[in-house]
């Protein structure tokens, strides 16, 4: 039986990329998907056979260049909120009788998708594209503990009385902020990534389907064609929210000039090539690349540990040197090292001879590629775009009963 399912997220390419794939399955097995995305998005979304509803953001996928601190970590969470409070008109608006059988939301927007599952009897799904979170672990709570946020501070108070604001805005006046915080006992979730990989992966129940990344061709992002050559590949990039950093980038080039690998970076759109100084016949560089693409050959990767990058990278085999940019990060460049698939270092403390170090030792490491590839084993065998779209569609069904 077809069924429709909403999907609302941010608009963020880490947020957004893990659901494409999943999307065209959905798509191709008879059912209706509406997307709610600002118009960044909008193309990649309806080659995907999504209906995407056009919407408008409160939030920047770019990052100033500025390091992360305890202030932006506390903030975040009101600054999410109010992209929550953006977006619910538009989708009452919408929605007004065509509702989903499912709404699919990133956790990101966890106050509009389960206020709108609310307001309209119908069930929501959970997706993680990071690390899971239950009464055992937080990424949330270890990122304030990284960035030093205090326990005290003012954004914790403002955030809970504008959530409350935003309940009583939409007829929910009796409902508190930790009523939908806590969401419905039996409501799944979604995590891009595997359970092994989880922090304390065996203390989440059977609600939590580990499906690992769900990959798609992403034809909208180019092509790339590796050159004729036996050098090994290093891919350089730093994803696309904090990646104005010429310093970094200066000093991979510095690092590899002349060596006996290809160098491929994708520095984004903000950071002129000119930046760079005078490159070396052995490093290329883009504002962006086809990420799968150079991932199936590339024999390392440094980059900024997004979730995303990471489990993309584990799906190819690819060791890792992570060069975390925001709290988050860190916790995903600390989990590569402590499972042995790459090299972790301070991005305030990288230079040219850093970098090749850890590139050179990651090359050569025999063990290092041993676990890499059962992990990749892994990776793959957690079902990816088909799980993810088998779970969606069971819990379509039991829910409608």
């Amino acid at each position: 039986m077809s069924r429709h399912f909403a999907f609302v997220t941010i608009p963020a390419h880490g947020h957004v990329n893990p659901t494409i794939a999943v999307v065209a399955e959905l798509v191709g097995r008879g059912h209706r998907v509406t997307y709610a995305a600002t118009a960044e998005f909008a193309p990649a979304l309806r080659a995907a056979g999504a209906d995407v509803l056009v919407v408008d953001t409160t939030l920047t996928s770019t990052h100033p260049g500025k390091k992360v601190t305890a202030d932006d970590v506390a903030w975040l969470p009101l600054i999410l909120l109010r992209e929550s409070a953006q977006l619910a008109p538009a989708l009452l608006e919408h929605f007004d009788g065509d509702l989903p059988d499912v709404i699919a939301y990133d956790v990101t927007m966890y106050p509009l998708a389960r206020m709108l599952g609310r307001r309209w009897d119908r069930p929501t799904l959970e997706l993680f594209p990071t690390f899971a979170a239950n009464t055992e672990y937080s990424v949330a709570e270890e990122a304030e503990r990284i960035a030093g946020v205090a326990a005290e501070h003012p954004a914790t108070a403002a955030f809970r009385a504008e959530f409350a604001d935003f309940l009583s805005h939409n007829g929910f006046e009796d409902v508190t902020p930790e009523d939908i915080t806590r969401g419905e006992p039996d409501e799944p979730r979604l995590v891009f990534l595997t359970r092994e990989f989880q922090y304390a992966g065996d203390t989440f129940d059977e609600r939590f389907g580990f499906v690992g990344p769900c990959l798609s061709e992403r034809e909208f992002q180019g092509d790339w064609t590796p050159p004729e050559t036996e050098l090994p590949i290093v891919y350089v990039s730093l994803g696309t929210a904090h990646n104005l950093r010429p310093g970094f980038f200066r000093a991979c080039v510095a690092a590899f000039a002349g060596r006996p690998v290809h160098v491929v970076m994708a520095i984004g759109d903000r950071v002129p090539v000119s930046e760079l100084g005078e490159l070396p016949p052995n490093v290329e560089v883009h504002a962006r690349v086809p990420q799968l693409s150079v991932l199936r050959h590339a024999s390392a990767f440094v980059c900024h540990a997004g979730m995303g990058s990471t489990m993309e990278s584990l799906y190819f085999g690819t060791p890792l040197v992570a060069v975390p940019q925001m709290p988050e990060q860190d916790v995903v460049a600390r989990r590569i090292a402590e499972l042995g698939l790459g090299r972790a270092l301070d991005r305030d403390e990288v230079t040219p001879e850093s970098l090749r170090e850890a590139v050179e030792a990651v090359l050569a490491d025999d063990a290092l590629h041993a676990r890499l590839h059962a992990e990749s084993h892994r990776v793959r065998e957690a079902g990816g775009t088909r799980t993810a779209a088998d779970k969606l569609e069971t819990y379509a069904e039991t829910a409608s009963r």
